[in-house]
């Protein structure tokens, strides 16, 4: 893989990012994941708590995630069974009188919740300055089918060569609604707004338009809106409202280095309450239907060069310089990239 012709940036965001979806990991279990450039340990204790360290023992070097084992609320090293805590400090040295106790590996902020893990990465090594509100849908037992209680509902697009910006570039894109995802026209934005960390659009849509009814559109065309939240680079969602259809489809995107990254949906869709199983209902097929769709947006965002320069036609499209703005507070090191303005954008540009 070669790195996106363009990107800006050498470095990785600060944001919070998924690292895996809650039910993949059991109580006891150990995974050794690969991300933001370094290797780590997560693993879940006996009591439940998800929990990630630095990858090595300082011992010798054995890489906790490869052989190591839970044992009540600690991580036990595979190759001479030094015992870890929760905040990275040995604890115990088997046939030793007493642990080191200047030892300490690395503890990462994580958390868990709405069927998520996230991880903070803060590249001046800052603690979180803002937290993950979760997704109200995600803890809606009563009105929506949850995640896990469809194939499509968390799922993992593995690696990907794709940036965690390109994906949240979509917000100011209504265009691409007409020629990526199969609408008879271009989306209509009705909102645009930041604050800090958290950005909000709207979209109103047109769904069905020209083919009659469909499972999604019973009664025909009809207009619906997408409003999507971004909390960071690492994790957002969109929310689909097409009549009587609530559908919220969260997409994280976790850099591995510089060049690739694993994508990942998560999805929750309004409840039939005379259906337990959601595949045989509108809200199922939207969950599948909206996995495809993203792959659809992977494809083109693993195969483009990065403009920092568009060449913008239609008034809605300089959002683009608001949200490019937008990005950079979570790049301390940017110098410059991506602060195209309206007065300075390149030749061709309309207004």
């Amino acid at each position: 893989m070669k790195p996106m012709k363009g990107w800006p940036y050498e470095e990785f965001p600060t944001s919070w990012f998924m690292i895996g979806h809650s039910k993949d990991i059991a109580p006891g279990q150990v995974v050794p994941i690969e991300v933001l450039g370094e290797e780590l340990v997560m693993y879940r204790t006996e009591s439940g708590q998800v929990n990630v360290l630095d990858a090595f023992c300082p011992h010798l070097g054995a890489h906790l995630g490869h052989g190591g084992q839970v044992e009540g609320e600690t991580l036990q090293c595979p190759w001479h069974g030094w015992k870890w805590s929760l905040e990275g400090c040995n604890i115990e040295i088997p046939f030793a009188d007493h642990p080191k106790r200047n030892a300490r590996i690395r503890r990462w902020h994580v958390r868990e919740r709405d069927h998520v893990i996230l991880l903070w990465h803060d590249s001046l090594g800052r603690d979180p300055w803002w937290e993950w509100p979760g997704i109200p849908e995600f803890h809606d037992f009563e009105n929506y089918y949850q995640p896990d209680e469809h194939p499509d509902g968390a799922h993992c697009y593995g690696e990907l060569r794709v940036n965690p910006q390109l994906p949240i570039e979509n917000t100011a894109d209504p265009i691409h609604f007409a020629f990526v995802h199969g609408s008879d026209r271009p989306a209509e934005m009705d909102i645009f707004e930041t604050d800090g960390p958290y950005l909000r659009t709207v979209f109103r849509v047109h769904f069905g338009g020209g083919k009659g009814p469909t499972w999604l559109t019973p009664e025909g065309e009809t207009w619906g809106t997408i409003e999507a939240e971004q909390w960071g680079l690492g994790i957002g969602v969109a929310r689909f409202n097409i009549g009587d259809l609530q559908v919220a489809q969260s997409i994280a995107v976790t850099p591995i280095d510089l060049i690739r990254s694993f994508g990942w949906s998560t999805i929750a869709a309004t409840r039939d309450p005379n259906q337990p199983d959601p595949a045989k209902v509108a809200a199922g097929m939207m969950m599948t239907e909206q996995v495809r769709q993203v792959r659809r947006d992977f494809f083109i965002w693993e195969h483009q060069a990065y403009v920092d320069k568009p060449l913008f036609v239609f008034p809605q499209e300089r959002k683009f310089y608001d949200l490019r703005r937008w990005f950079r507070q979570f790049y301390p090191h940017a110098h410059g990239a991506d602060l195209e303005t309206e007065e300075t954008a390149a030749p061709g540009t309309t207004h």
